[in-house]
């Protein structure tokens, strides 16, 4: 689908991939209804928006609230007469331990990153059933298929939205409708880039050996990240344009590759993060290893911190032409063996029940 000229709904444009999204998307000539509980921040990009979409609105709305979002889409639908697209971005990103969640944390997680992209596909869906068209993208991420340590309320978010995705997209797919998944690694947004980053390699294994999930976490403030107006470049192009189901972005792509073979080996990523947990364990239980460490002072040698950014970007950026031509096989092969499937079900089915 061609963006120019339509309605898309952005509900999480007050920063990050959201914002960006809403910002390319009038650049392109659609016009934006930019959507976030947090309004003044609307305000802010609807003024870089009008510039190129001068019909474009802002509208404050807590998509953990029916009411609103049932308000929002009634707005937006009697202003404009249609609904083309829908982008559900909003989400939350809170690492930490199953031991140290309790269940009101998964509750937060999934009513923002689930139930709010539900609840507002529950609208549009009628209006876009009745035009014959439209395009809903949900937020998901690389990580459902990874599974890291202190990730799990937002995993099984993620997996949740992939799952009803997966789902909506073979219900609708016949009124010309089509539904996708963005599949993000690392790009740049208030959700990434927080927290007090490692000083070095070495401080960043004591960190994880420790159990310091903080410091774990923060690990992504010393990888390189997507900025998120490529990424937003990236969704728009492959999402709503070529309207691929599996929308893959950010930064490093090898992480990408890595994802998709944890899709198809998922023993994989249990093995790798589970040998972590043990460590951590381990190191809980145990104080040997702090009675016998020695420190830089004691055996009289400097310590030399080292920059981990240069080391993990340097093989991130040799491996990326590798993981690009990889990341992009793989989604040729997926996308066109449904395509072939689709068109010879239709046709075999049509031919069936028409006889």
């Amino acid at each position: 689908m061609e963006v120019k000229g339509k309605v898309a709904i952005v509900n999480g444009a007050s920063s990050g991939i959201g914002r960006a999204l809403a910002l390319e998307l009038a650049k392109g000539g659609a016009t934006v209804a930019a959507c976030a509980r947090r309004k003044d921040r609307l305000e802010e990009l609807l003024e870089e928006i009008r510039p190129h979409s001068p019909e474009s609105m802002c509208r404050g709305c807590d998509c953990t609230q029916e009411e609103q979002v049932k308000e929002t889409v009634r707005s937006v639908h009697d202003r404009y007469g249609r609904i083309d697209i829908m982008l559900n971005i909003a989400g939350l990103y809170q690492p930490k331990f199953v031991r140290d969640s309790v269940w009101q944390d998964y509750c937060r997680d999934l009513d923002v990153g689930f139930l709010g992209a539900v609840r507002f596909n529950q609208e549009v869906l009628p209006v876009m059933i009745k035009q014959k068209r439209g395009i809903i993208l949900n937020m998901s991420s690389i990580i459902e298929h990874m599974r890291p340590l202190g990730l799990s309320a937002y995993a099984a978010t993620k997996a949740a939205v992939r799952g009803y995705s997966d789902v909506l997209h073979k219900e609708v797919k016949g009124y010309g409708i089509h539904v996708g998944v963005i599949e993000p690694v690392l790009v740049e947004s208030e959700m990434t880039l927080t927290g007090r980053p490692p000083k070095s390699l070495e401080e960043i294994g004591e960190q994880i050996v420790r159990g310091s999930l903080e410091n774990y976490v923060d690990f992504n403030a010393h990888v390189h990240m997507q900025a998120p107006e490529v990424s937003a470049r990236e969704i728009i192009r492959e999402g709503i344009e070529r309207e691929r189901f599996e929308v893959y972005t950010g930064e490093p792509e090898i992480w990408t590759v890595y994802g998709m073979l944890m899709k198809m080996l998922p023993g994989l990523s249990r093995g790798i993060f589970s040998a972590m947990s043990a460590t951590m364990c381990a190191a809980e239980t145990s104080t040997a290893g702090s009675k016998h460490r020695r420190t830089a002072s004691e055996t009289g040698s400097e310590n030399k911190t080292r920059d981990p950014a240069k080391a993990m970007n340097a093989l991130f950026a040799l491996s990326r032409p590798a993981a690009r031509i990889t990341k992009e096989l793989y989604v040729r092969l997926d996308e066109g063996l449904n395509r072939s499937i689709y068109n010879l079900g239709k046709r075999f089915l049509l031919r069936r029940y028409s006889d």
